[in-house]
Parts: C-alpha cells; structure tokens; sequence
C-alpha cells in the first residue's frame, strides 16, 4: 500500500505495542536514509484487530490480501509484490 501497511502476526511474550514501535523505528530509519531524509515517517500510533477465531482470522486475511485491489493497485492479489497471496495455490493454501 501507498501509505499505510497491513500485518498479520501473533502476540506471545513480548507486547503488540513494544513489536510495532521496534517496526516502526527499524523502517522509518531505513526509509529515510534511502530517501535522504529525516523526520517523522509513520503516523502516531497504530490500529489493531484480535482474531478470535480461525474463521475471523481467515477473513483479516482476505482482506489484508485485497487490500491493493480495493485501492486499484493492481487487479489481482497475487500481483501485489509484498502480498502473502502470491504464495497461495489454486486451493487457497499458502505455500511457501
């Protein structure tokens, strides 16, 4: 995406707040040094969504994989390069 980033991932011992800001230092710090740059790269803060189930977490995952279809990126998902559906076999299955 343009502007924003979608992850899907598990929380165990080390705290979702504390896994996003190591995140976002680690690329606002690359991405400015590519860019010649300084300064804010992310947005304060985040959004997230609990998974309560497999069938929950199935539907973050189709959204979060059409996601640059819906914003006219591109017309499939597994055309999007960083995309986890470029990966799936015709069954769906992610195989990596």
């Amino acid at each position: 995406m343009s502007n924003h980033v979608h992850v899907l991932f598990k929380v165990d011992l080390v705290p979702m707040a504390e896994i996003i800001e190591s995140w976002k230092k680690h690329t606002a710090n690359k991405a400015n040094r590519t860019l010649k740059r300084q300064g804010a790269f992310w947005a304060a803060g985040y959004f997230d969504t609990y998974a309560r189930n497999l069938k929950h977490e199935q539907t973050i995952v189709r959204y979060i994989e059409n996601n640059p279809v819906k914003a006219r990126l591109v017309t499939n998902p597994k055309d999007w390069a960083w995309s986890s559906a470029r990966f799936r076999d015709k069954y769906g299955r992610l195989c990596l």
